[in-house]
This record gives structure tokens, C-alpha cells and sequence, in this order.
């Protein structure tokens, strides 16, 4: 395996030539054994923190909705699936207030659960993000 260093050169040299290409970009850099057999990239190649402008319009091209009323629907379904232990109610502020969005909060992941999408998913969701 390609250390971390290593990986971020080539992603950053992928990138260029596939012109911004996130998609192709991702798909080279597992072919490449830059990612775990689950294929999730290493963090240090996907954006730790994104807006939350960046998050919505990254969802809407990954198909979670065509808009921005579709999105907010499909995401705060998902959020009411969340246990009612004090998450749920912490989940819809986040999600209608938070200026960004990190990779590792728990929220992000516990969303992305109830919405049946691996890590894979969301590196991919982050990567596409930060390029808006």
C-alpha cells in the first residue's frame, strides 16, 4: 500500500488530469489501492469540513434530490428515523443550521445510515463537496 503522503500526490496529480473529474479522480485513486478493501479512501484525501451550501449541492448530484425541497425532505426523513433520544431533535438543528458539515460527526454518519450509504458513500459525498 501507498503511504498517506504518497496517496495525496497522486490524487492531486489524478485530479489534474482528469480536469476536476471527482468521480474519475475517486475511481483512479482505487484502482490505484489508495483505499481500503471496503473502498474508503485514506482522510487525508477526502475534505474534512465542507459548507453547508457545498453539502446540498453535492446530495443533489448524487440524486438524493432534484431539489432543494426534495433534499431537505429526504434528509429530515431520514433524521426522524434516528432514535428519539435526544438525537433527533439535535439532528434537525444541525441540519437546518450548522454553517459546515465534518466527515466524522456523528450526525453525518448517523444520517448517512438511515439512508443506507457507506463510507465509501460519504468520502465520495465530501470529495464532490469541496469542489463546489
Amino acid at each position: 500500500m501507498i503511504d498517506l503522503q504518497e496517496s495525496v500526490g497522486v490524487l492531486e496529480t489524478q485530479a489534474a488530469v482528469f480536469e476536476g473529474d471527482v468521480e474519475a479522480c475517486i475511481a483512479k485513486a482505487r484502482e490505484l489501492g489508495l483505499s481500503d478493501p471496503n473502498g474508503v479512501l485514506p482522510q487525508s484525501t477526502v475534505s474534512a469540513s465542507v459548507g453547508s451550501g457545498q453539502i446540498r449541492v453535492a446530495l443533489r448530484r448524487k440524486g438524493i434530490g432534484a431539489s432543494e425541497e426534495e433534499i431537505n425532505t429526504v434528509i429530515e426523513t431520514a433524521i426522524n428515523s434516528l432514535p428519539d433520544d435526544g438525537t433527533r431533535a439535535d439532528a434537525i438543528i444541525l441540519w437546518r443550521y450548522a454553517y459546515s458539515f465534518e466527515r466524522q460527526h456523528p450526525f453525518i454518519i448517523a444520517v448517512a445510515s438511515a439512508l443506507n450509504k457507506d463510507a465509501a458513500w460519504l468520502d465520495d459525498l465530501f470529495c464532490q463537496a469541496a469542489t463546489v
